[in-house]
């Protein structure tokens, strides 16, 4: 084998199971400002009190409340 390199192929990493096969794409990272905005506007446009409740925990553990 020493005197034909070619023939031994590098291992492939194996890509963790349930992971997409397809796309090399990652996940977008927000930041706890760019959630905040995301969830105010929702609880704006919907006006629904489970939207407006989301905002309100999410802003109290984000910042405290203020």
């Amino acid at each position: 084998m020493e005197d034909k390199p070619e023939v031994i192929k590098p291992a492939k990493i194996q890509k963790p199971i349930g992971e997409p096969t397809n796309s090399e794409r990652r996940a977008e990272v927000k930041t706890p400002e760019a959630l905040l905005n995301q969830a105010k506007e929702k609880a704006r446009k919907t006006g629904k009190l489970e939207d407006i409740a989301a905002f309100s925990v999410l802003k109290q553990k984000l910042f405290g409340g203020r």
